[in-house]
């Protein structure tokens, strides 16, 4: 029996984690060119698919054996908060915040939940199901706005994966960003 290359096991790894992790193109992307410098996992050497499969271990992936089944299908709150948390990292990994870490993010969590239920503060993430597709989206105007004015422009009619994708476009490009 042939032993499997380790960096095509990488990959699939890298692939299973966005499966697993119900990530958007564009943030994976973005992730993968925040970790390594580059977009695609086919250009990555073993090291730098390491680095993805830290990565993604960091935002939650929990690679699974063939003995083992996934669970069944994970309510849509467990998706949402996964979703506000891999925004959260690539702010972190562009510059645009210092800490990435999940106390980082619920402190931020906390701070929103007061205005977005009527004036009380939830004091947990995990118990913020009723305004968590709130907080990606206000998260997403906050990133969006942080990316637009790196790019120099103020106002734009782009939504969020065309900014995203002008923005990672000048990173690639070389161009210096003010942190």
């Amino acid at each position: 029996m042939q032993r499997p290359d380790p960096k095509k096991r990488m990959i699939q790894l890298a692939h299973i984690a966005k499966a697993q992790l119900r990530m958007d193109d564009d943030i994976y992307r973005a992730n993968l060119k925040a970790w390594t410098g580059k977009s695609s996992t086919k250009d990555m050497s073993l090291p730098q698919l390491e680095k993805v499969h830290d990565g993604f271990k960091s935002l939650g992936f929990k690679p699974v054996t063939a003995s083992k089944k996934l669970p069944g299908k994970k309510p849509l709150q467990d998706d949402v908060l996964r979703k506000l948390g891999q925004i959260w990292t690539q702010m972190a990994a562009q510059g645009f915040i210092h800490n990435s870490s999940y106390t980082a993010l619920e402190a931020w969590a906390v701070k929103q939940s007061t205005h977005l239920n009527s004036g009380v503060a939830i004091e947990r993430l995990e118990w913020m199901t009723e305004i968590a597709s709130s907080l990606v989206e206000q998260l997403k105007r906050w990133h969006r706005r942080l990316m637009l004015e790196q790019l120099g422009q103020k106002q734009s009619t782009s939504k969020y994966p065309q900014v995203l994708d002008q923005y990672m476009a000048f990173i690639k490009g070389g161009q210096h960003v003010r942190t």
